[in-house]
């Protein structure tokens, strides 16, 4: 399974204008790349100017194929290069991309030591209520706080407001041309972040939750709620293995003193 994340170049809070949004929705159904799938667009664009968030949800077209560069196409045949959804999305504060990396680390980017799990996800999770410049997250090796926004993440993730993101891509090559003309139409510089896993990776996890634990729309978009309760669940679970492991030692000890 392979979702791919474009998302504004060293521009965390920028967000496209509606009108920047209308001629890039526009270009795209032009040129049959993708089919909009959302009703009543313009009660959207005017609770858009209200609420500052949108989501506007595509399915592929006759012209997919062309959002693909040759050595995609040279792998493939032109009726495989297609993608399952894609969606343009602005919210309301910035978002840890790609939502769908369950699995990352982040490292201080004064001393590059690693930052505890439990201390990054409390941090990421702020970004709900709190903006990005405001959240803070502790160094427990430098015995300070500083930044989220400048951790450095592995795999390479990325904080923005606004971003593309297209779902269950047949192949990670984009055709540049059409990047281009996306970024002229939006107004910024795209960068490309992949998020590539097994399909059984999300649906092990989900198929372990209740159904009240977590409403998912379906197994290759997790969003932020869901990976706050994939990590969490994740971490009780080693702390768990922590404590099992520490009864264990200790009854080892029991028997070799008799």
């Amino acid at each position: 399974m392979l979702n791919i994340y474009l998302v504004p170049k060293k521009q965390v809070s920028y967000v496209p204008s509606e009108s920047q949004i209308r001629r890039w929705h526009t270009e795209l159904q032009g040129s049959s790349l993708a089919q909009c799938l959302n009703e009543g667009l313009e009660d959207m664009y005017k609770s858009f100017e209200q609420s500052s968030t949108l989501t506007l949800e595509f399915a592929s077209d006759l012209n997919t194929h062309h959002l693909y560069d040759e050595d995609a196409h040279e792998a493939l045949l032109p009726v495989e290069l297609s993608f399952e959804s894609m969606s343009l999305n602005v919210a309301l504060h910035a978002s840890l991309l790609p939502l769908d990396e369950l699995e990352f680390e982040a490292s201080c980017s004064y001393c590059a030591d690693p930052i505890s799990e439990q201390d990054l996800d409390l941090a990421i999770a702020k970004l709900d209520i709190f903006p990005l410049s405001k959240v803070q997250v502790s160094c427990i090796s430098c015995q300070n706080e500083w930044p989220l926004k400048s951790l450095q993440f592995e795999p390479e993730m990325n904080f923005a407001k606004s971003w593309i993101c297209i779902q269950q891509s047949a192949s990670t090559r984009l055709n540049p041309v059409v990047i281009k003309a996306w970024e002229k139409s939006l107004g910024c510089e795209l960068l490309q972040l992949d998020a590539q896993f097994e399909d059984n990776e999300h649906e092990r996890w989900i198929h372990d939750q209740s159904p009240s634990s977590y409403a998912f729309q379906n197994s290759s978009a997790i969003g932020a709620q869901g990976r706050k309760d994939y990590r969490q669940s994740r971490w009780q679970k080693k702390q768990k293995g922590k404590i099992r492991n520490k009864k264990k030692t200790k009854n080892q000890g029991r028997w070799q003193k008799l």
